[in-house]
């Protein structure tokens, strides 16, 4: 799934460094295309396009350091929102049924 999500990172980080990427394993902070200004700005464009929400862990620079690296985050979130922990209701009729999405999952 990273590799698919390549294409449209590139040009997201094309819209917030102003540089055109092709190489995805280009030096984003080392090179200076990322810097603590526009790093929000991505990340806020991140969560909005994709929908992940980043963790403390993985707003470290080395989950930033090149667009593939940030592919594999993006997809690792991405994985992980799918199949939550959490029960979820739905209702039928009168009757409330509860659904465990982990206890599917292994199916």
């Amino acid at each position: 799934m990273q590799n698919a999500l390549l294409p449209q990172l590139l040009t997201i980080l094309k819209a917030i460094s102003g540089t055109d990427l092709n190489d995805p394993d280009y030096p984003l902070f080392e090179a200076g295309l990322l810097d603590s200004a526009n790093f929000v700005d991505l990340l806020v464009e991140l969560e909005q396009i994709f929908g992940v929400a980043f963790t403390d862990q993985d707003l470290e620079t080395d989950h930033f350091e090149t667009p593939r690296r940030l592919a594999e985050l993006i997809a690792a979130r991405l994985s992980a929102t799918r199949l939550p922990a959490t029960r979820l209701s739905a209702s039928r009729g009168e009757q409330d049924v509860e659904i465990d999405k982990t206890e599917h999952a292994a199916h």
